[in-house]
């Protein structure tokens, strides 16, 4: 039994109760009346108060509304009174042809037999009632406007805080996030046989730049020269990754180094401009740090060239001195000797990286180096002019990625992905001609690589080849950030619910908030519904209605509406029923896999 039939059940038997009394309150009946004049007179009864609770019932919900909004107080009060007596008089009017029909009155008595006892009862018992049940409604409304706009505005002072504490975990996240901290240990690996200083150094600075990020909320306002301290230290972290592009100077003035500012604000904006200006350029850029002050405040400007520089050519000299690029047509007595090798070409954005995997090959015994670039335009001319055994090849590059530098190659070598992070997207390609390795990278981790391309190289590993440019695309779309919600948060004044997207039956808009439906219960969130359309994940959730947007997953019945659309009854423990539209039920259809 659905809420409409429920509904109506329970007004008629609310009308059967009544009329049961009415003729003991009302009509002068007594214990020693007989039993055939009581039910006469409660089935009359019944009928009248039928009727004219069923007209109220229709009628009232649509014509209040607008009375009460063209008119104004007391005069909306005596329209909605007229509007209860016109009800009244029909509804009464109906109960008397009602009578006709059956023949306990006849027709031509029926206009005498109505404006006597009939109306006024009808009149008077649809006015107390009406009247209180309006009253009943409006101060009900009122309540669902206030709550409404009370919990609007508790959404929005949540989502006021949410974007604040994002904010904050965004700013940490940032320090400590897997690219940046992968690479930089990576970095360190690389110095420690060459320059264990710079490795020793190169790790207190990382250690000063993460106790800083997770200082922030304890010590919000540091000194400008402890800010800049820090500062400092990631960039000569980042020049170390990335050699002679990045260049900056810090000019502070004396009267400015003790002004406080928000811990790691300097240092945000200085990161952005090494991602968005040093980063995917190959020339780099300069950044410059200035703070003055004046009139009682102090200025801080970050400045770089990276949008409107004009510098040309390419500072490639660190990564030249960081690695052998043997050119064309001058074989050696080490190539000789190493025609059984492994032929290897390395590229990545970072000399130091491009180092130590090189020394680290060349430790195998496995491995003849012909080549290396930390520019992956170059790197395209040499391989599409040389072939070789293997690729082992950065996936982050400023200009192209690895995934593009695939894309140009004439031909298709083995490749070994070099990256920071990722790791399990990377796992699907750990098979046949695609392996990975994880920066820092593991000496043990190389040998199972080599081993596995030595495996491939002499056909002993089964299974065909395949294509290593449709592998990348693949993989580069595994690596994109993903948009999809796993977890969605409700947030209610203070309190936070965490709801996990797979228990949702299904979410609804309704009173200009979205709720998310767990097994009946209704809980706030902070999207709207064509926000979730594009989060959520496209295979499970489905929009089956302007205002509904259900789970399949929870998908139990189907079954015709009045319509010509259908009804889905769900799985949770209060068997929901939700309306699919007209133009929905296809799709609908289709998602359940019935079509």
């Amino acid at each position: 039994m659905n809420c409409r039939v429920r509904f109506w059940a329970i007004i008629v038997a609310v009308n059967a109760a009544a009329s049961v009394l009415a003729p003991f309150a009302f009509g002068g009946a007594t214990l020693s009346t007989p039993i055939a004049r009581v039910l006469e007179w409660s089935f009359s009864s019944f009928v009248f108060s039928t009727c004219c609770s069923s007209l109220c019932i229709v009628a009232m919900p649509w014509l209040a509304p607008k009375l009460f909004a063209q008119f104004s107080s007391p005069f909306n009060w005596a329209m909605v009174a007229l509007l209860l007596v016109a009800c009244a008089a029909v509804a009464s009017l109906i109960g008397m042809l009602i009578f006709v029909v059956l023949g306990v009155v006849p027709p031509r008595d029926i206009l005498r037999e109505w404006v006597g006892q009939p109306l006024k009862i009808s009149i008077i018992c649809s006015l107390l009632f009406g009247l209180f049940f309006t009253v009943i409604e409006q101060l009900r409304a009122r309540l669902d406007a206030t709550t409404i706009a009370l919990r609007t505005k508790e959404r929005d002072e949540s989502e006021a805080k949410r974007l604040a504490a994002e904010a904050q975990l965004a700013s940490i996240e940032s320090r400590v996030q897997p690219h940046f901290l992968f690479n930089t240990l990576n970095s360190i690996a690389a110095l420690i046989p060459d320059d264990p200083g710079g490795a020793e150094r190169m790790t207190g600075q990382l250690a000063t730049l993460l106790r800083s990020s997770l200082d922030q909320q304890a010590m919000p306002l540091v000194p400008l020269d402890e800010e800049l301290h820090v500062v400092r230290n990631y960039l000569e972290i980042e020049r170390m990754r990335f050699g002679a592009r990045l260049r900056y100077e810090i000019q502070i003035e004396e009267a400015s180094r003790r002004a406080y500012v928000p811990r790691l604000a300097v240092q945000t904006i200085v990161e952005n401009s090494v991602k968005y200006a040093v980063s995917p350029r190959r020339e780099g850029a300069s950044i410059a740090i200035r703070a003055a002050a004046s009139n009682g405040q102090v200025t801080i400007a970050v400045t770089d060239d990276g949008a409107t520089g004009r510098q040309h050519g390419r500072d490639l000299r660190a990564c030249r001195r960081a690695t052998r690029n043997q050119q064309p047509g001058r074989a050696t007595s080490h190539e000789k000797r190493a025609a059984k090798m492994i032929r290897a070409y390395v590229v990545d954005d970072e000399p130091l990286a491009v180092r130590r995997l090189t020394r680290m090959l060349a430790a195998t015994g496995r491995v003849d180096v012909v080549g290396s670039s930390c520019d992956p335009e170059a790197a395209v001319t040499y391989l599409n002019a040389h072939g070789v055994d293997v690729l082992f090849l950065d996936i982050q590059m400023p200009v192209i990625t690895g995934f593009e530098l695939l894309e140009q190659l004439a031909a298709q070598p083995l490749v070994i992905f070099t990256t920071a992070y990722d790791r399990y997207a990377l796992n699907a390609f750990d098979v046949n001609s695609i392996d990975y390795l994880l920066k820092p990278i593991d000496a043990e981790r190389l040998e199972r690589a080599l081993d596995k391309l030595e495996r491939l190289r002499s056909g002993s590993e089964r299974g065909p080849i395949p294509d290593i440019r449709t592998l990348a695309r693949e993989l580069a779309a595994q690596l994109a950030p993903s948009k999809r919600l796993e977890r969605i948060a409700s947030r209610v004044g203070e309190r936070t619910t965490v709801l996990d997207v797979a228990r949702i039956s299904h979410f609804v808009a309704k009173d200009k908030l979205t709720f998310a439906i767990v097994n009946g219960r209704e809980h706030v969130v902070d999207y709207t519904l064509a926000e979730l359309e594009e989060r959520l994940d496209a295979r499970r959730f489905v929009r089956i209605h302007r205002g509904t947007l259900a789970n399949t997953g929870f998908v139990q019945e189907l079954f015709p509406d009045v319509d010509g659309g259908l009804v889905v009854r769900l799985k949770d423990d209060p068997k929901t029923q939700l309306s699919v539209a007209r133009d929905r039920v296809r799709e609908l259809k289709t998602r359940l896999g019935i079509l």
